[in-house]
Parts: structure tokens; sequence; C-alpha cells
């Protein structure tokens, strides 16, 4: 359930989101009272001016929110919901609420999907002055992948990775390296019977225990230890390369089993197979290959 936001979040909240989405849209005020004027509002430059000032002042006003009609149609010419702008919500839309509530996603990573899947294919203008038909989107691409079964485990590969670097991270920040040595420490003092006290040669002027060489005993920075972290995470992050290597090419090949073919220099054209090699090709009717992949026939052969 959401908070209920006071008068001057809400209002904190349109001052900053209300001027930048107007920018986005019309780059001058009066080019947005006139906007609002064609929606049936009496709204001028100066109207806009004070929008763009509540919760603060404009002259000698202190502007309040205007009323929800003119909300609605700010809402509309801006394409954003009237929650955004209140700060009621971070979503822009209603759309992309949904879809964040729904997948658990982040309002940038949903708006770089939509924005991803909306591109056009890589040659189109290519593809459709040559064919007249529209390459392959980046959806249809898109789609293709989300659905694939191999995508599961490249995900599963990346949150590995994701995790093992967050938790190497965390267990290594300069906060944890000395709460886990200052632990060891008292347990060690606990054992042996030490302390600054009883034992103040063992100990330095800070308190920590110390070896014969006066070096910290329990060293959060002690280089040794550090560098054998370092070199744990390293192995582990070239297993996970390797791993992400191998679920990238079994992407490709269940999504596109002809590449298979392709990195041996052999192509089905349905109609003809072609195998290519520098010094020729051989191309063989569709039905020529037997079911344990021998030739039964040549159709043509170059050199």
């Amino acid at each position: 359930m959401r908070r209920v936001l006071s008068d001057k979040e809400m209002k904190d909240a349109w001052k900053e989101r209300f001027k930048k989405e107007r920018k986005k849209k019309y780059a001058r005020q009066e080019d947005f009272a006139e906007a609002m004027q064609h929606e049936g509002h009496a709204t001028m430059k100066s109207t806009v001016g004070r929008w763009e000032n509540i919760g603060g002042s404009y002259g000698k006003e202190i502007p309040g929110f205007p009323s929800f009609p003119t909300m609605q149609s700010i809402s509309k010419l801006l394409d954003v919901q009237i929650g955004y702008l209140i700060g009621e919500t971070d979503a822009r839309s209603f759309d992309v609420e949904e879809v964040m509530g729904f997948f658990g996603l982040s309002e940038e990573a949903v708006n770089c999907l939509s924005d991803l899947a909306h591109r056009q294919g890589a040659n189109h203008d290519r593809f459709s002055e040559k064919y007249g038909d529209e390459t392959t989107s980046y959806a249809d691409t898109l789609n293709k992948v989300l659905t694939s079964k191999s995508f599961l485990k490249l995900i599963s590969h990346l949150n590995e990775l994701d995790c093992l670097i967050r938790e190497f991270e965390d267990a290594n920040s300069h906060s944890q390296r000395n709460q886990r040595e200052a632990i060891k420490e008292k347990a060690h003092c606990l054992k042996h019977g030490l302390s600054p006290e009883s034992t103040p040669e063992r100990f330095d002027e800070g308190g920590h225990l110390i070896d014969e060489s006066g070096f910290r005993l329990f060293d959060p920075d002690n280089p040794e230890r550090l560098a054998d972290e370092v070199l744990r995470v390293r192995d582990q992050v070239r297993i996970n390369k390797c791993l992400l290597i191998d679920d990238q090419m079994a992407l490709v090949r269940e999504i596109w089993p002809q590449t298979i073919g392709y990195e041996d220099s052999i192509a089905n054209l349905d109609d003809v197979i072609v195998k290519a090699a520098d010094g020729g090709c051989r191309c063989l009717s569709s039905d020529s290959l037997g079911n344990d992949g021998s030739e039964n026939g040549l159709k043509h052969e170059h050199h």
C-alpha cells in the first residue's frame, strides 16, 4: 500500500517534474499555454510560470495546484499520469506502472525495453529499398530471444555473476573487513587470555593485537588475505565467463539453427542446398541428401 504523501512532498515533486516534462514536449512556456488554450483552458504564459513554481513562490504569490480538470489536460498534453507529477509514483504512465509491478522491473528498464522493441531492424532502409519489405524488427528479435530456453540459462548465469560480484564486494568492504578481523582478534584474545591490561606488550597503541614484528596479527588490510580473495573471485569470474560464452552460442543456435550450417559454409535455401568452399561451390537439390546426410544427387558444381 502506498504511503500518503504530505502536501509539501506533492508540491516538491510537482515543482521538479512538471517543468522537466513540459520542456520535453514544449520548449517555451507560451507554447504550452497555447496548447492548453486549445484544450479549452484560459492559460497564459504567466499561468505556466506559476505552475512551475508550485511549492515555492511566484513574485508575491504562493501558487497552489491547478484544478483537477486542468491537471487532466496537463497530464494529457505531457503524456504522463497525474500521480507521477505529484510524486505518488515514479512511473510516468499507467502502462509503465503496470509493467513495473508485473515484472518487478524499474521504470528505466521498462522504458529501455520499450525503446528497444520499437527500433527498426539493422538493415531496414537497405532491405526495404531492395525487396519492398521491412526487415526483422528489434521486437521480433526480442520475442525470439525472451521465449527461448537458452535465454533462461543465460540469465541464470548472469544472475550468478551479479550475485558473485555483489557478495565479493560486500564481504570485502572496509567495514566488513574490520568487523571480521575484530571478531577473530577478540576470539583469539579470549582463548589465550590476552588483554591490553595484562599483556600490554602484545598490543599496539590502538589496542590491536600485534605479532613479534609489531604488525597487526588480524589486519583487515593484510595484502596476502586480500590477494587470496581476489584470486578466488578471479577464478570464479573466469568460469562464469566461459559459461556465458557457451550460453550465448547455445541461444544463437537454438533461435537460428541455420547458423550451424553457415559456420561450415552450408546454406539450405529450401529448393537448393549450397555447399561453398574457397575453390568453388556445390549446389544440391533439397531432396538430394539421404536420411544419413549422404548426397544422393548433384545438381550443379562450379569451380
